[in-house]
């Protein structure tokens, strides 16, 4: 065999080694279960805040967190050495999945559910809330690592449908409950996504050599 040759089956094993360091056939599977979950809860609503009235549709603020914990799973390699040698194939490689990951949740999400399902509130919104979640998470990942990433999105998601609106500091997370159109949320949304975008293709998970 030739170096080119050698070369070249090296460049192919790469990007398969990648996908099987993140399990990332499972994650496009689990990604595609929730999404029909979600299509066949689409008309579901859950109440918001303890003391109010105000319902929104299930999928608006689980769909993601869910979709957000299984991208924080598959941010974490089992090849860590091999992650730190990579140099920008390895950070190619973080942003192409995590990308394609992410976005690929939300559009799903965009194209099962309804364009509107209560107050102005519905694929549009979950897409957004979808990437603003997966940014989160693996914003999480790096900060403090994967095994309690997971906990970012579940806990945010938690905190929105137990509080509402009604805290004086409900803007931290009332913005997830917002309609399809709101500029403020997608601004926010479209933020954390970009930030996590770079952060992570950048530096990857925190390891115990970050501490």
């Amino acid at each position: 065999m030739s170096p080119r040759e050698g070369g070249g089956d090296r460049g192919a094993r790469g990007p398969l080694l990648y996908c099987r360091s993140r399990r990332l056939a499972v994650s496009v599977l689990l990604l595609a279960a929730v999404a029909v979950t979600a299509f066949v809860l689409n008309d579901s609503l859950v109440k918001v805040g303890y003391s109010s009235d105000q319902n929104t549709p299930v999928t608006l603020i689980l769909l993601p967190a869910v979709s957000a914990v299984i991208l924080s799973a598959t941010a974490h390699g089992s090849m860590q050495p091999w992650d730190g040698l990579g140099g920008p194939v390895i950070r190619r490689a973080r942003l192409t999945h995590t990308a394609l990951a992410s976005l690929g949740a939300a559009l799903t999400a965009w194209a099962l559910l309804p364009t509107d399902i209560l107050d102005d509130r519905g694929g549009a919104a979950v897409a957004r809330n979808v990437v603003a979640l997966c940014g989160l998470a693996l914003l999480a990942v790096r900060v403090i690592g994967h095994a309690l990433a997971w906990c970012v999105p579940l806990l945010l998601a938690a905190v929105t449908l137990t509080l509402g609106i009604e805290p004086q500091v409900s803007w931290l997370w009332s913005w997830l409950l917002a309609a399809n159109a709101d500029i403020g949320a997608a601004v926010t949304a479209a933020a954390l996504w970009l930030t996590s975008m770079v952060v992570f293709a950048r530096h990857g998970e925190r390891r115990s050599a970050d501490l």
